[in-house]
């Protein structure tokens, strides 16, 4: 029995969420491939063909980089005695990595924990996408905590960051304050509002981008030898006649 590739797969297969909903980490990121991922879960409830197949499977080395994260941030949350809590409306359904205590009474803390090479520019930290989906945790968590026993309500926000092990270093964590002010929680409803509207409509969203390369969350990455690989299930959907990997 191989192992590792039971690992790789758990981490990297299509695992249809029982949600049926958007999810606060897509913010930030591609709406388009947010879009395609919520359609095709639709279908799947309504026992429907899926509108948007998978074009472009991932190769063994986008496997293996994205199993990576999963490791880690798993061992991390392991260690820490996560105490995942689950939020949503209508249209969003998240979990919050771990939600904590603080003095003033009902008041949270909302810990999203993630894991980054130790080999990244680290003062790129935290990134954009993340504090978006920290900041829709926290649209919800108003929303969720009000109709609780406990009238709980979030006062602080935090980004944990774990690096990977490599060369035999041990990790670092890197943790960062990002407690949203009144309109960067302004700019992340509009944002949601965006991705709502987007579900309604029977065509994708535009592609916002000049080419594939362009974002963190790029569609495709080169390898060290300058080969193209695609990083995204739907890549042909949206390159196919413009950005062809090799």
């Amino acid at each position: 029995m191989d192992i590792a590739q039971l690992v790789i797969d758990y981490h990297t297969q299509e695992r249809p969420s029982t949600s049926g909903k958007l999810y606060p980490s897509s913010l930030g990121g591609c709406i388009r491939l947010e879009i395609m991922r919520y359609r095709n879960e639709q279908a799947r409830r309504n026992k429907q063909e899926i509108p948007y197949p998978e074009s472009h499977p991932m190769d063994s080395a986008t496997r293996w980089k994205l199993a990576r994260y999963g490791w880690y941030e798993s061992a991390f949350e392991c260690l820490g005695g996560s105490t995942q809590v689950e939020v949503g409306n209508k249209w969003w359904s998240g979990k919050i990595d771990q939600l904590l205590d603080e003095e003033e009474p009902h008041a949270r803390h909302i810990l999203e924990i993630k894991s980054v090479s130790a080999k990244a520019r680290l003062d790129k930290l935290p990134y954009t996408h993340h504090k978006y989906q920290v900041w829709c945790y926290w649209l919800l968590a108003e929303e969720f905590g009000k109709n609780t026993l406990s009238h709980w309500h979030p006062v602080k926000a935090s980004l944990a960051y774990i690096t990977r092990w490599y060369d035999g270093k041990e990790p670092d964590i890197l943790v960062f304050d990002v407690t949203p002010t009144l309109k960067e929680l302004g700019e992340t409803r509009m944002l949601m509002e965006q991705f709502e509207d987007a579900a309604q409509q029977d065509e994708l969203p535009g592609i916002p981008y000049s080419d594939p390369y362009e974002h963190d969350f790029n569609c495709a990455w080169r390898d060290r030898s300058g080969k193209v690989l695609s990083q995204c299930k739907y890549y042909d959907h949206c390159w196919r006649d413009t950005y062809l990997p090799f």
